[in-house]
């Protein structure tokens, strides 16, 4: 059985800021003090998780949302075949459970931490705050919100698109780099979270077998390659050729 998440609690003085101690832009709370915010007084909880701990699953009633500080939360969504899809890898500064901003009564999604997870846990009252009283952070959140629907978007354009495994495969891994590289002093870009063939293959629809195959061609040709765990993109301009017939 997964342990139950560790919650440390806080009343918040009005003097200081709404961020942790190593808050870092992008996060929302960057900066922000209650007096750009609406929230008084009410409680801001850190939480954490450890590795493939279930946050929340889809179809559970929303509890509020949580802001990413460190680590990698995969979304996924059960089809009505019973597949799982990865929808979305969350990082730092993003947020999930992003259906509470919107007013949905249940989660779309189910969240699962793929590595050691610390967040902050906006409560269902604290986001009904924030959302009836616009603030400097109502409108960081709603830009963090509108980001993540536009790179879901595009991931369902990845899985749902006609084009080979291969060219679905570059299309992701440039989606991926654009979203969460990281670049390096020779000139190449490293994606920040580790990325196996089976997540690889969940977030194309596709078989484990099929995706190794194709990743391995793609380093044959020397568009990317694989330091421990970690997808490095060698050439761009090559691999988004490859992927141009996806979008």
């Amino acid at each position: 059985m997964v342990p139950a998440l560790k919650v440390e609690a806080t009343r918040l003085p009005k003097t200081i800021s709404l961020s942790c101690a190593n808050c870092r832009w992008p996060c929302a709370l960057f900066e922000i003090s209650l007096q750009d915010s609406p929230v008084r007084g009410d409680f801001i909880r850190s939480v954490s998780f450890i590795p493939r701990q279930i946050i929340f699953e889809q179809g559970e009633i929303h509890e509020g949302c949580y802001l990413i500080c460190d680590g990698w939360v995969l979304l996924r969504v059960r089809t009505a075949t019973g597949r799982l899809l990865v929808v979305d890898i969350a990082g730092p500064g993003k947020l999930i459970g992003i259906g509470s901003l919107l007013k949905q009564s249940r989660h779309e999604v189910s969240a699962q931490a793929l590595t050691e997870v610390r967040a902050r846990h906006l409560t269902r009252t604290v986001v009904e705050q924030i959302l009836q009283e616009p603030s400097v952070l109502t409108s960081r959140l709603l830009q963090v919100v509108a980001r993540q629907v536009k790179w879901i978007r595009r991931q369902s354009q990845i899985l749902a698109h006609r084009a080979s495994v291969r060219e679905r495969l570059a299309a992701l891994l440039l989606e991926l780099c654009h979203r969460y590289g990281t670049k390096l002093e020779s000139g190449v870009t490293r994606i920040e979270p580790r990325l196996s063939v089976t997540l690889l293959a969940e977030m194309l629809d596709s078989n484990r077998g099929t995706v190794s195959e194709e990743l391995s061609e793609l380093r044959q040709r020397g568009l990317v390659t694989c330091v421990q765990g970690q997808v490095v993109i060698l050439d761009e301009t090559r691999l988004q050729k490859l992927a141009e017939n996806v979008f």
